[in-house]
Formats: C-alpha cells, sequence, structure tokens
C-alpha cells in the first residue's frame, strides 16, 4: 500500500483531501466527511437534544486529520496504536488532541483526529505554515508549555500509557473556550518508529528526502532507552526536556556532551541547568521520579527568576505564537469540563489546584503546579515554594499508576508515617557510575546464588509453616501465598519460618517472586529484610517495595522515626501491570555496608545500609495499604558468606 499517494482517495466515510505531513508508521491527511462522536468510554447523554439544520451540514462537511498507518486492519501495529488512543481519548484531558476513532476498508487502517488548521510546532518552527519563531524563545513561554504538557503526559503515564513519540510535529497550541492558547498532544501509540528510525539512519539506507528528515527528527527528542525498543514514563520526561532545551537554546541537546542551558542562552537562571542535566540524563532512572515533579522543578526558576521583561499578556501572546487556532471541534472537547475562571492564557481555574482531567475522570486526583500568570507565581512563589515543593513530592510517593483498572485517590493513613504520608520527601538515589555498579552488583548477585540455600519454599502450599491469617495471610488455590491488607493504620508483614535468617551476621540474598494482583494508587508489596525485635514488642526493617506501574522504593522502619526515605525511581527491568510477576532480590552485605536491589535478575539499585538501622534480622514478605492484595512464590535465602 503506498501512502503517500492516497490524496482523492477514500477511506470509510472520508475522502482524503492532501497529505499533511510524513511519519515513520503512517503519513497524515486532511479529509472531509461525517465527525464521529468524540471517542470515549462515557455513556451518552440519556435524552440527547437533535441537531439543528446548522448543526447537520456542519457534520456532513466537516474536515478531519487521519493518520493512514503503513498497515493493514488485521496487523498488530493496527490493532495496538488503535487500543492505545481509544485509552488516551478515555483520559478526558484538555491537553490531549481529540479523537475520533478509526477509518477503515479491508486494505488500509486510519486513526481519525481533530484537524489543526494552523500546523503544529513543528510547522511554526520550520516556516512550514506560513509563521517565523525566532529561538531561543522567553523561559517563561516554555515554562507555560512544559507545564501544560506534563498534564497530558501524568494523565497518560497514571492510565499505564506512554507516548513514545514527543515531538514539536506532535505539539499544537489551540485557543481555549476563554480566548488564551492552550497546549494539545497527538500521536500517541506510535513509539515504535523509533528503534526503526535509529536501524534506517545507521546502515545508510536510501530513503525519500521526507522519510530521511523525519528518520533524523525522530531520534532528536528519543530517549537513549527507546533506541533499543525500551519505551518508558521516563522517556516522554526526556523528549519534553529535549523539546524545552531546543525552545530555550536553538540548539537541541548534545547526546554526548550537554552544553548547560544558560551557557548558550545568558537570560535563563543558572539553576535551570541542573534541572534539564537531570531530565535528559542517560539512563531513565537518573531523571525525575514522574512527569510532575519534572514540571515543578522547571517552572521554581523561571518563576522566582524573571529571565525577561515581558509582561503576562506578552507571555500569552508569545504562547500563541507557536501554532495556529483551534479548531472548532477541539473547541467543543475543551469546553467538556469546568471552564478556566482564570486570566487568559491560564489553563486552571486560580481559585482551586490545577487537576488532571475532567471531575470523576481516573486522573482527577493527580495535580500540577497551576499554570498562572507570571505576574501572580513570582510572588507567591517565595511564600509558598517550600509547601508546593512538600506538596508535590507527596503527591508524586502517594500516587501510584495502574495498568488496569481505575485510577482512584491515593490513600493516607491516618497516624501512619509511611511510605504514602505527608513527612515522606524522596528523591532518586542512583550511582555515579550507573554501568559499573551494575556490572559489579550483577556479579555480586551471581556469586552469592552459589552458595548453599539455607531456606526455600516454592510456597505452593504451607508445609513449612508460616503464620497464616485467616483471609489476610492464607495460602490459595492458585498455589501461592496471598497477603490482602485489611489493616487501616500498619502494612501487613509475615516472616518466612526457618529462622536460619536471624544467623546470617555477614548479610543475606532473599529472593521471591511477586504479582499484585489488587491495588490502588500508594499500593506497594514486596520483600522486607534485617527484620530485627526491638524487645519492646516493635520491628525495625528495611522495605523493597514495587508499584504496578514499574516503580521500586526503599525505606528503613523503626519505631519512633517511623520511615526514612532510602531510594525510588522507575526501572525498565520490572514489569508493569496488575497481574504481572516479578522475581525479586535484596542483597545485603553487612561488612561492606550496602544494599543492592534487583528485578527480574537485573541490577535496579544501591543504597548504604544505615548507621541507626539493623544489621541482621529475619526476612519476610510485605503488603502496603489496606485493600492491597498481592502473591508470592518461590522464596529463596543464601547467605553472603559462603
Amino acid at each position: 500500500m503506498d501512502v503517500t499517494a492516497l490524496e482523492g482517495a477514500s477511506l470509510g466515510p472520508y475522502r482524503l483531501l492532501r497529505r499533511l505531513g510524513v511519519g515513520g508508521v503512517g503519513d497524515v491527511y486532511l479529509a472531509q466527511g461525517p465527525t464521529p462522536p468524540r471517542l470515549t468510554s462515557a455513556p451518552a447523554p440519556a435524552t440527547p437534544l437533535p441537531p439543528g439544520p446548522a448543526q447537520v451540514a456542519a457534520q456532513a462537511s466537516a474536515q478531519v486529520a487521519i493518520k493512514v498507518l503503513r498497515a493493514t486492519p488485521t496487523d498488530t501495529l493496527a490493532q495496538d496504536v488503535s487500543r492505545q488512543i481509544k485509552a488516551a481519548a478515555d483520559l478526558h484531558q484538555s491537553h490531549i488532541i481529540p479523537y475520533y476513532g478509526v477509518a477503515q476498508d479491508a486494505t488500509m487502517f486510519g486513526v481519525v483526529m481533530a484537524y489543526a488548521p494552523g500546523g503544529s510546532l513543528g510547522d511554526t518552527l520550520d516556516g512550514r505554515n506560513g509563521k517565523a519563531l525566532t529561538l531561543p524563545l522567553d523561559g517563561r513561554v516554555v515554562a507555560r508549555l512544559v507545564t501544560q504538557l506534563a498534564r497530558a503526559l501524568a494523565a497518560a503515564h497514571a492510565a499505564g500509557l506512554t507516548h513514545g513519540d514527543l515531538k514539536p510535529n506532535n505539539i499544537f497550541v489551540r485557543t481555549s473556550p476563554t480566548g488564551g492558547p492552550f497546549a494539545v498532544l497527538s500521536d500517541f501509540g506510535q513509539g515504535v518508529a523509533t528503534p526503526t528510525a535509529a536501524h534506517l539512519l545507521a546502515r545508510g539506507a536510501q530513503l525519500a528526502p521526507e522519510q530521511a528528515t523525519w528518520a533524523r527528527e525522530q531520534l532528536h527528542f528519543a530517549a537513549p532507552e527507546q533506541l533499543t525498543g525500551t519505551t518508558l514514563p521516563a522517556s516522554d520526561q526526556f523528549a519534553l526536556a529535549a523539546i524545552a532545551y531546543l525552545l530555550l537554546t536553538g540548539q537541541a541537546p548534545q547526546r554526548e556532551t550537554l552544553t548547560p542551558p544558560s551557557q548558550l542562552n545568558p537570560a535563563l537562571p543558572a539553576e535551570l541547568d541542573a534541572v534539564l542535566r537531570r531530565a535528559l540524563a542517560p539512563q531513565p532512572e537518573n531523571r525525575y521520579p514522574d512527569m510532575r515533579l519534572f514540571a515543578a522543578a522547571f517552572d521554581e526558576p523561571l518563576a522566582v527568576v524573571a529571565g525577561s521583561s515581558l509582561s503576562a499578556s506578552a507571555v500569552t501572546r508569545e504562547f500563541a505564537r507557536l501554532s495556529g487556532p483551534m479548531p472548532a471541534v477541539a473547541e467543543r472537547r475543551a469546553t467538556a469540563g469546568p471552564r478556566p475562571t482564570g486570566a487568559p492564557g491560564s489553563s486552571a481555574p486560580r481559585n482551586a489546584p490545577a487537576a488532571i482531567g475532567l471531575p470523576g475522570s481516573p486522573s482527577q486526583a493527580l495535580a500540577l503546579p497551576a499554570d498562572t500568570s507570571p505576574n501572580l507565581r513570582r510572588p507567591l512563589a517565595i511564600a509558598t515554594g517550600l509547601a508546593l515543593v512538600i506538596a508535590l513530592v507527596t503527591c508524586a510517593l502517594s500516587l501510584y499508576t495502574l495498568n488496569s483498572g481505575p485510577i482512584r485517590s491515593a490513600r493516607t493513613l491516618p497516624g501512619f508515617n509511611g511510605p504514602n504520608a505527608a513527612t515522606a520527601i524522596p528523591t532518586a538515589t542512583v550511582s555515579a557510575d550507573q554501568q559499573r555498579a551494575s556490572q559489579q552488583a550483577t556479579s555480586q548477585l551471581a556469586a552469592v546464588s552459589t552458595h548453599a540455600v539455607v531456606f526455600s519454599d516454592s510456597l505452593a502450599d504451607n508445609s513449612h509453616h508460616w503464620a497464616t491469617q485467616g483471609t489476610a495471610i492464607f495460602f490459595g488455590t492458585d498455589h501461592r501465598l496471598h497477603l490482602n491488607n485489611q489493616i487501616t493504620s500498619a502494612a501487613l508483614t509475615v516472616d518466612d519460618p526457618s529462622g536460619w535468617s536471624n544467623q546470617l551476621g555477614q548479610g543475606v540474598l532473599a529472593q521471591v517472586d511477586v504479582t499484585i494482583i489488587n491495588a490502588q494508587p500508594g499500593d506497594l508489596a514486596g520483600l522486607r529484610f534485617l527484620v530485627s525485635d526491638n524487645g519492646d514488642g516493635t520491628q525495625s526493617y528495611y522495605a523493597y517495595f514495587i508499584s504496578p506501574e514499574n516503580r521500586y522504593e526503599l525505606w528503613l522502619y523503626q519505631p519512633g522515626q517511623n520511615w526514612s526515605f532510602m531510594a525510588s525511581g522507575y526501572s525498565s527491568a520490572l514489569k508493569p501491570g496488575l497481574g504481572a510477576t516479578n522475581s525479586l532480590a535484596a542483597l545485603v552485605n553487612s561488612q561492606k555496608g550496602d544494599i543492592l536491589l534487583f528485578a527480574n535478575g537485573q541490577f535496579v539499585a544501591q543504597a548504604p545500609l544505615s548507621a541507626a538501622g539493623p544489621t541482621t534480622g529475619a526476612v519476610g514478605l510485605i503488603v502496603l495499604n489496606n485493600g492491597a492484595e498481592a502473591t508470592f512464590s518461590h522464596y529463596v535465602v543464601y547467605p553472603v558468606n559462603a
């Protein structure tokens, strides 16, 4: 099928008028035809009003954009893209361009979306839409763009989605119902093209000029892990940071050596250099733990340091120049939720936190900094900065996203200062030389795994006499040990019955397969180790948690001091989603004074043992939060000393 020569052809009820752009998995066409209902799983009104004559005429001659994929309707690629686009549409997120479903026939498959007559940010940067945009842009203009796009990406990540193909050609700036500009994203679910582009350029393939341009542009903003076929939420953060770097400096970031942006644009505050350096880190675990924290860190130095003489209205005008006006169908989508009550250019009410999604939508609880006017931001920044940072960091730890099922508000347990409480302020902890640390850690894991096993249990039944507890700790018909937390103010734990681990003075390697089968945001499951009795009925221990969104955490629990944060982040080694089984391993070496964490045989993180924490003790299992349930199997304990 030649998707470059389809002008004038029909696809379903649409007529393809002209090609708008070329991509790795298909080309985008302007099309004419009926506008289908907005693609969503929300129920239709019980008694919809009949359309008037003007509405009928408009629907009969509506213009849409259709991305015609290089795939037939039965291809895996087409089905996967269709699934992800439907999921993105169900987010009810005003910063995601409206999708209308698919159009297909026996040989062609296309994705139908709102048409953007003003073109994309990429069109504006290249002058393809008749506009001229001189780089670098004012920092506050870019901060507004980053904040708005981060809302859409955080909502997608909360639904188990990644964009995977974030670049200027997929960013559009439209007009909100209040007349101010706001940014929207398109082309979810097409990150599969990135490794293809890398392969084509690496082998010097003969490409048409448009295809060659696409392949080069694809790699400008792709995270390193995407070149090998792995796309994570942290990959979208890398791409958004790379776009921001380009807009702030006029240059795309170099992969080998990153020039501090303040050296290329002296108007930028030096504090911004560290923010972009972290977000553009080659290893995903070295970046910010999630999109919200990146957006907050990016906005902070630009909100406090003026960086230019632009007024708030001038920032709004400059932001509006990024691309053209929003089409009517997209404007109707934007008005589906509460109308913003702030000044033009604001994407959220001034009198309430900016929430991702609409009331009742799965992503309602995930908040980002309000996209307020710089004139309002700057006086408030110093007075409220610390409280905002603490709130955002707490939110980052409290909200965990699932790969299936509804996303609901995270729960803060009363009287429980644990990993989901307001006292926790995590920051990512990683090795200075990740590659070397990974090789050394993997070698240690392999060496200790050759030692004689001190305790092993498949957990298929209770032949080893674990301390079961009714419907909370039990062996199921699936031949696994279940921990179903029914406690509202503490974690649910059970330790292995062997007693051997208390005698492992030089360290221990504990391994278990964990499957989270029921969870809400903020729920965690995993291993606990060095469980030490304090003589007063309390225990101190370390806990290695995972969440269903391929995130890990390491904490130290000590009664009186409660939970102390040690490490967290995303890891491509973890399999995301409810029902996914991950093999966890925690290697504690008391002589070296460190803890090594692994998932599915791959190194995840390293952290030092706390001087105030236990150095020996039992090993067991743990599930955090009332209502969370996980199953465990293939439990093994090794001594560190042979």
